[in-house]
């Protein structure tokens, strides 16, 4: 990843992650909008076995999915904790935040297709709520220099995003 300051770091950093998120938005408001005007059914809309079926199994899928994103990202900071150079240390911060965040999102794609097929309303509940837990991860400047446990002088240029690097 090239970038001159922190400013700019942290404006693709989070560009990236905007759009990541707006991809299964999108896909979820144009499902719940031809659904709502009719111009698609759920093949499962009526069926409330399925339904419930699905929307355990779903909400399984994404638990799991979450653990293995906490996990992997887990392992990976260990490991950027030990690089030598900020900038370095930055640089897999960025790889594990994005990785972390495409396998959160996923389970929004889950829960849209979870929505189509069954029509239920829980799963637009449980894709906001999925939404809604990306804001706790979100990577502000603070939770940067916390995850990396980053001290001094460091932690100083990235809070403050004072110098380039």
């Amino acid at each position: 990843m090239k970038y001159s300051s922190l400013r700019e770091y942290f404006y693709k950093l989070h560009n990236l992650l905007f759009a990541i998120i707006l991809l299964p938005f999108l896909v979820f408001v144009v499902l719940y909008w031809q659904l709502q005007q009719g111009n698609i059914e759920g093949p499962f809309r009526f069926n409330e076995l399925y339904s419930k079926v699905l929307l355990g199994l779903f909400s399984l899928i994404v638990f799991i999915d979450g653990i293995v994103a906490g996990v992997l990202y887990s392992k990976g900071i260990k490991a950027v904790q030990k690089l030598g150079s900020l900038g370095g240390k930055l640089d897999r911060f960025f790889s594990l935040t994005l990785l972390r965040f495409t396998l959160v999102i996923s389970g929004s794609l889950t829960f849209a297709i979870g929505f189509y097929l069954t029509e239920n309303q829980f799963f637009t509940v449980f894709f906001g709520l999925n939404i809604g837990a990306l804001l706790l991860l979100w990577p502000t400047p603070a939770k940067v220099c916390d995850d990396l446990k980053l001290k001094g002088d460091e932690r100083t240029i990235v809070l403050h995003k004072k110098d380039m690097l």
